[in-house]
C-alpha cells in the first residue's frame, strides 16, 4: 500500500507544483486573454468552458464512486516493480471487474456526452450568428477533444484511488505547464477561440501519457477478465452513484450555469466578467482543496481497515488547511485587485466589480467546507448530502435564472452566497449526525 509518509509528502509536493503552477499561469492567462480578445470574444471563451460542463449530466459522479470503490480494494493490494497488480487475488478481481466496468461506462457516455455538447452549443451560439466571432470549428474540435478527456478521467480516478496520487500529480504538474504555456501561445499568436482547444488538448496529451505510457502495465491488466469475485453495480456502487450522480447534475446549475445565462440575457461581454470572475475563485479553489484531494484514497483506506481515530485527526487537519490557504489566496487576490483598479489596468475591467468578487470568494469558502465534510462522508462509501445538494443546487439554479436575468451578476452573486451559508450548515449537521451514529457501530480502531 502506498499511503506511507514518504508517498504522501511526495503526493503534497507534487501536488503544490501542480496547482501551483495552475496558480501561476492562471493570472497570466488572464492578461493574455485581456490583451488578445476582445471583450465579446473572451464572452465566447468562457462560455465553452461552462458548457463543457455538461458532462456531469452523463458521468454521474461516478468517478468520485470509483475513487472510493477502489481504495477499498487497494487495502489488500499493492503495485509490483513491473507496475502490476499485486496481493489478495479475491480484491484483485473486484478491483479488475470496477476497471472494466469504468470503460463500459463512459465508453457509452462519451458518445452521448460529445453529440449533446455539440448540438447545445450550436443551438445556444447561433442566437448570436450576427456577431464577426468565429466559433464554429473551433467549438466542434473542442467537443472532441473534450469526449476523449472525458473517457480518460476516470481511469485517473481509479489509479488515485489504487495509491498512486504522487504520480497522477506528478504528471499533472507537466500537463498543467504543457496546457498552460500552450494556451498562452495560442492567445499570443492570435488564435483566439482555437486557444481553447489547444488548452483541452495539452490535458488530453498529458492525459494520454499517464495512462498509455507511464501505467501501461497497471492498464494492461484490466484487458483480462476477473478470475473471481466481482463488484456488483447494482448492489454496492449504485446506492452511492445516483446520489452523486442527482448532485452532479444539479450542481451544474448552481455554477457552471452562471455564464450562460449572463451569455444570453447580458451579452457576450458580461458573460466573459463573469466567467474570468469564475474562474478567479475557481483557481484559488482547486489550489486550496490539494491538501484534501490527496488525503482522500486515504481516508478510504482507514475506513477499510477501522482506524477510525487516525481517520478522524487526519480529516480534521486536513480540512483546517484546506479552508486556511483559500482564505489566504482570496485575500491576496482581493488586494491584487484593488491595486489594479487603483491604476486602471484593463484586466480590472476585465472581471465583475470588486464588490461582487468578494461576495464569490465569501461563497467559495462556504463551499470549501462542503466539500470537506463530503469527502469525509463519502470515504464512508455513502452519501448523506443528496437532499442538501439536490435543494440548494436547485435553489441556485432557480434564483441564477430569476435573479440573474433581472438584477445582473450582481443578482447571482448574492443568491449564491446565501444559498452557500445554508449549504455549509446543512452539512456540518449532517456530518456530526452521521459520525455519532456510525459510532455506535464502530470497533476499536486497528493498529496499522
Amino acid at each position: 500500500m502506498e499511503n506511507d509518509p514518504q508517498n504522501s509528502r511526495r503526493a503534497l509536493l507534487y501536488g503544490w507544483l501542480w496547482r501551483g503552477t495552475q496558480l501561476f499561469a492562471g493570472p497570466i492567462t488572464l492578461l493574455f486573454i485581456a490583451n488578445f480578445l476582445s471583450a465579446e470574444v473572451q464572452g465566447f471563451f468562457y462560455t465553452f468552458a461552462s458548457l463543457l460542463a455538461l458532462q456531469s449530466f452523463f458521468e454521474l459522479g461516478f468517478y468520485i464512486v470509483v475513487t472510493n470503490a477502489a481504495a477499498h480494494e487497494w487495502a489488500k493490494l499493492s503495485l509490483g516493480a513491473d507496475r502490476k497488480i499485486e496481493g489478495d487475488p479475491s480484491a484483485k478481481s473486484r478491483l479488475l471487474s470496477l476497471g472494466r466496468l469504468v470503460a463500459r461506462w463512459y465508453g457509452v457516455a462519451g458518445i452521448i456526452f460529445f453529440c449533446a455538447l455539440l448540438t447545445t452549443g450550436f443551438a445556444l451560439f447561433s442566437a448570436f450568428d450576427t456577431t464577426a466571432v468565429t466559433w464554429r470549428a473551433p467549438w466542434i474540435a473542442l467537443c472532441l477533444i473534450a469526449a476523449l478527456n472525458f473517457f480518460g478521467a476516470p481511469f485517473v480516478a481509479l489509479l488515485e484511488g489504487c495509491g498512486q496520487v504522487a504520480e497522477v500529480h506528478r504528471f499533472s504538474f507537466f500537463q498543467a505547464m504543457l496546457s498552460g504555456v500552450s494556451g498562452i501561445v495560442a492567445l499570443a499568436l492570435g488564435l483566439e477561440l482555437w486557444a481553447a482547444v489547444v488548452i483541452a488538448g495539452g490535458q488530453l496529451v498529458g492525459v494520454s501519457s499517464l495512462l498509455l505510457i507511464r501505467y501501461r502495465s497497471f492498464m494492461m491488466e484490466f484487458f483480462q477478465p476477473p478470475s473471481g469475485a466481482k463488484i456488483l453495480w447494482a448492489a454496492e456502487l449504485w446506492p452511492m452513484q445516483w446520489r452523486l450522480g442527482l448532485s452532479g447534475v444539479v450542481y451544474y446549475f448552481s455554477y457552471t450555469f452562471f455564464v450562460p445565462v449572463m451569455f444570453y440575457y447580458h451579452g457576450a461581454s458580461v458573460a466573459g466578467q463573469m466567467g474570468m470572475t469564475l474562474q478567479i475563485v475557481s483557481g484559488i479553489q482547486t489550489v486550496a482543496l490539494i491538501w484534501l484531494k490527496i488525503q482522500i484514497p486515504n481516508f478510504g483506506v482507514m475506513v477499510a481497515r477501522k482506524d477510525f481515530t487516525r481517520l478522524d485527526q487526519l480529516w480534521l487537519t486536513t480540512a483546517k488547511r484546506t479552508l486556511g490557504t483559500f482564505l489566504a489566496i482570496s485575500a491576496l487576490a482581493l488586494g491584487a485587485f484593488i491595486v489594479l483598479g487603483k491604476y486602471q489596468i484593463e484586466l480590472a475591467d476585465r472581471v465583475l466589480p470588486l464588490e461582487l468578487l468578494g461576495v464569490f470568494l465569501a461563497a467559495g469558502a462556504f463551499v470549501n467546507l462542503i466539500q470537506s465534510f463530503a469527502a469525509y462522508l463519502r470515504a464512508h462509501l455513502t452519501e448523506p448530502l443528496l437532499t442538501m445538494s439536490v435543494t440548494c443546487s436547485s435553489a441556485v439554479g432557480m434564483l441564477t435564472w430569476l435573479l440573474g436575468s433581472k438584477f445582473g451578476p450582481a443578482g447571482v452573486a448574492w443568491g449564491y452566497l446565501g444559498v452557500m451559508i445554508i449549504g455549509a450548515t446543512w452539512a456540518c449537521s449532517t456530518y456530526q449526525y452521521s459520525k455519532a451514529r456510525w459510532q455506535k457501530n464502530r470497533s476499536i480502531p486497528a493498529k496499522v
